[in-house]
């Protein structure tokens, strides 16, 4: 089974609909066959060299994961940008409401079954990894308001991570979040608060530092 064949109809919609023509011609995006393209209402934006092929929707394999029962979903009302090379693997669910950003470093990397929900911002640095079925949300959905003046209890608030942060499985990165760089956010880990600081490893529920001045390679 080639896990890495897209879709010709999806890739050319993708790129003819986003870009000029110049860079569409060039196909920087591929987008693969169990993708569900259900908004493309949104802008997408490539800062820096354009390569064909340098970001992947819907590819790559998982042992654990069937493609087909697994589909990518790319919800996009908003503006969404790459700034280099991306791959987000199939069975990534990804909601960019209108008037919100979602923005990719260079080498992104998201596993399976993950989702990124952005009401607001949410920004990832360079060379993050996201392992499967990790969650980023900027926004609680349902507004929560003061019974007394009605007042906004819980405005949605931006996410930011640094460069070179690797975020383990079942991970939850929840408003408000941000991360400095060379973290590490061990697997089951809630983060809704900034954590200063960087070369950390960040671990529980809430997250705390358990760890520092430690790094991490592939």
């Amino acid at each position: 089974m080639n896990i890495l064949r897209y879709c010709t109809l999806k890739t050319l919609f993708f790129n003819f609909h986003h870009f000029p023509l110049k860079t569409a011609l060039r196909f920087p995006v591929l987008v693969g066959r169990h993708v569900k393209l259900f908004s493309t209402k949104g802008s997408v934006h490539i800062e820096g060299p354009i390569r064909p092929g340098m970001i992947k929707i819907g590819f790559d394999f998982v042992g654990i994961y069937y493609p087909q029962t697994t589909p990518a979903i790319w919800h996009n009302k908003g503006k969404v940008v790459f700034r280099g090379d991306a791959m987000i693997k199939y069975g990534v669910s990804i909601s960019v409401e209108e008037g919100a950003e979602l923005s990719f470093g260079k080498r992104f990397r998201i596993s399976c079954n993950s989702a990124i929900v952005c009401a607001q911002k949410i920004d990832f640095g360079d060379d993050n990894r996201v392992s499967w079925e990790s969650t980023f949300m900027d926004t609680d959905f349902h507004k929560i308001l003061s019974l007394d003046d009605h007042r906004l209890l819980n405005p949605d608030l931006s996410i930011h991570l640094g460069d070179r942060v690797w975020v383990g499985m079942h991970c939850r990165i929840l408003k408000g979040a941000t991360i400095g760089n060379d973290c590490v956010i061990a697997a089951n880990t809630l983060v809704n608060k900034p954590i200063p600081g960087n070369n950390q490893i960040i671990a529980g529920q809430p997250g705390a530092v358990v760890k520092s001045g430690i790094y991490w390679s592939n």
